[in-house]
This record gives structure tokens, C-alpha cells and sequence, in this order.
């Protein structure tokens, strides 16, 4: 822990008001503080795994981000929502970690994170997903072709189901979703952020090669037009499956070639085109400086 740094966010110095110099920077981490299981002092750590609903009690390998089903149960049926993610917790340095790692915009300064939310989608769209990624009778499941699961990639890393990535995606946003205290969804039909995490990805949202979805590794090169002082990114899971890799401009594309599930655009970096709305599900919203 850093010497005169705020308990709880380590971001920010501990508050003197004249006397006494507190461990928080101010009520707000005070308050944070509490809900987290801090003692009131700073003695106690928090709970870097806790549940990102109740905040009481560790999350479970069985209901990954909660502790329990009742806690995915009400999470699930408050959908769509987000849930803010503390600073100190687990989930939220993974996803810190690789916005930075991802960062390849050159001759810019690498921007800060500021907040990260856990995207909670209305369950229609996660299982859509989770049918295109693994269920055997679909006519269009991709494990089933590809039997991906265990395989190693050509950077020598173990495949999921599905040869499942996670990728980020820039877009719009006609709201301050994601700032500071705002964390309700608009009703605009013209945010595409909010509409994105309502209703899932639409093949039209962004044309980019074609009527396509285009998603990337990197995070440096798509900006949100809302004025604000911080930008939103969304970190998605993609499902890959087997991936046609482009070396040149080619926008004759409707759909991937036969045999294959997807394109990879490597042409100056690493972007990926899918073709089914299926195939991708809004994780994270990452809100940086």
C-alpha cells in the first residue's frame, strides 16, 4: 500500500482536515470502504474476489461473477445494468490490464482507467451467444466444427469453446453512461452504447468492410463522439471459431469464406470481422481519461 495514499482506491491522497489526516480520501471511498468490509480504520483488506452484486460474500467458480445463484438470479432479472467493478478487485485489474497491454496507438500517450463496469445483458442475448458458441443441433454452432476446446493457438495459448477471444469494440454514445454516478441506460434509439448493451449487436452498427461488426485487439484507434471528460470502450467475448486471415484490402466480403467462421483483418493491425450478431456479447464498459 502506498505511504499517504487513500485505503481504498490508492489513487488518490488521504484527507487532512487540519487535525487529522483520515485513511480515505474523502466519503466517498469512506463509504465504498465500508460496503467492502474495511474496518473503518483500513486495517481489514478487501475482498479482491468478492461479488460484484451483494459485495458481502467471495464469488463462486460455479456462478463466476457472484456468489451464489440467488445473486446471478437478481442480477440476471435487473437486466440490462451495470454493475460498478472496485478498483482493488480482481475483475478489475484482468480488464485494466489489458487495456494497457492492448494499447498500440501510436503517437498517443496511453490514457488512464478510470472506472470499469460488468456488463449484466438481458438473458436473450447471452444465450444466443452461448447457442452459437456450443450447442450441438444448431445448424450454425461453431464447437461442433471446430472442436476448438483445448487446442492450442498459434500463440501457443489453450482455446475455449468456440475459440472464444475478448475484443474490444469503440462506438457511440448520446449519454453520460459510464460517468461518475451515471449508470442508468437512456432511451435514444441513436446511443449506440446503450442500444448495444439493451439489445445486442447489430450487423448494420458499424460499416466497416462491408455491412459488418468489427472488433479489435488494440484500443487506440476508436473514440466516443459524446463531449465528455472520459471515453467509453467495451471489452466483448468473441467467438472466433476458425478465422480467415486477410494480408491486403479486400471489401468484397457479405459474409466468411466458406469454412471458416470469422476474418482477420491484418492489414497495419489486428482487427476481426464477424458476420453473425450471435457471436459477440458486451462484457465490460471500460471508461478511460
Amino acid at each position: 500500500m502506498a505511504l499517504g495514499m487513500c485505503d481504498y482506491c490508492q489513487r488518490a491522497s488521504r484527507y487532512n482536515d487540519g487535525d487529522i489526516t483520515h485513511p480515505y480520501c474523502g466519503k466517498t471511498c469512506a463509504k465504498k470502504a465500508k460496503n467492502a468490509g474495511f474496518d473503518g480504520v483500513g486495517v481489514t483488506s478487501p475482498d479482491t474476489r468478492a461479488c460484484l452484486l451483494c459485495k458481502r460474500r467471495s464469488q463462486s467458480k460455479r456462478y463466476r461473477h457472484y456468489c451464489s445463484s440467488q445473486c446471478l438470479q437478481k442480477a440476471e432479472q435487473d437486466a440490462p445494468q451495470l454493475l460498478e467493478i472496485p478498483s482493488y478487485h480482481d475483475d478489475y485489474t484482468n480488464v485494466e490490464n489489458q487495456f494497457y497491454a492492448s494499447w498500440r496507438s501510436t503517437g498517443t500517450v496511453c490514457p488512464t482507467v478510470q472506472h470499469i463496469y460488468k456488463i449484466v445483458v438481458p438473458s436473450n442475448i447471452s444465450k444466443r451467444y452461448e447457442n452459437y458458441r456450443s450447442v450441438l443441433f444448431q445448424s450454425a454452432e461453431v464447437e461442433s466444427r471446430g472442436h476448438f476446446a483445448g487446442q492450442r493457438s498459434f500463440n501457443g495459448k489453450t482455446m475455449t469453446k468456440g475459440n472464444e477471444n475478448r475484443r474490444w469494440h469503440g462506438t457511440k454514445r448520446d449519454c453520460n453512461l459510464g460517468d461518475p454516478g451515471n449508470s442508468g441506460l437512456c432511451s435514444s434509439t441513436s446511443c449506440a452504447l446503450c442500444s448495444i448493451i439493451k439489445d445486442g449487436f447489430k450487423a448494420c452498427a458499424v460499416m466497416i468492410y462491408g455491412p459488418d461488426n468489427l472488433y479489435s485487439v488494440r484500443t487506440g484507434h476508436i473514440q466516443n463522439l459524446k463531449p465528455s471528460p472520459l471515453k467509453a470502450m467495451l471489452l466483448n467475448l468473441v467467438v472466433v471459431g476458425k478465422g480467415h486471415k486477410l494480408t491486403a484490402t479486400q471489401t468484397n466480403f457479405k459474409q466468411a469464406p466458406y469454412g471458416f467462421d470469422s476474418v482477420l483483418a491484418e492489414i497495419g493491425h489486428d482487427e476481426l470481422i464477424v458476420y453473425d450478431d450471435d457471436a459477440v456479447c458486451p462484457c465490460y464498459l471500460v471508461m478511460h481519461a
